[in-house]
């Protein structure tokens, strides 16, 4: 099949730990939007993830500062056949997260995004 999804599990949230400080949330400039963090080899390896699948069906991050004390993430599967779970990102997101010394403390609110890919270009006039 040529088709594959799109999967993302976004939280916006507030977090805590050693790695949170006035400047940053783990590695992430807390006065800067985050694109594309494919980054794995510090979390792969983490209790109840698959490290081969990690590196098979790759999945980056978005952080995007919201206020002093919420933070957008989101864990995304750019395309996979089949899709990566929502629930796999969400745990890939909370592995990365450790790895960086913080975790989430309070879920505001959650995204989960299914867009499927590589499918036929739509009709004129078709509703999308």
């Amino acid at each position: 099949e040529k088709e594959g999804y799109q999967i993302a599990y976004g939280v916006e949230a507030r977090v805590e730990g050693p790695g949170v400080t006035e400047e940053f949330v783990g590695d992430y400039d807390r006065n800067k939007m985050t694109l594309f963090d494919y980054r794995s080899e510090k979390w792969r390896d983490a209790d109840g993830l698959d490290s081969a699948r990690v590196k098979r069906e790759p999945t980056f991050n978005y952080v995007m500062p919201l206020s002093k004390d919420v933070i957008f993430f989101e864990e995304t599967s750019l395309v996979a056949n089949p899709a990566v779970s929502f629930r796999d990102c969400k745990r890939r997101l909370a592995a990365r997260l450790a790895s960086m010394g913080v975790s989430i403390t309070d879920v505001l609110e959650e995204e989960l995004c299914y867009i499927p890919m590589g499918g036929d270009v739509p009709r004129p006039g078709q509703r999308v």
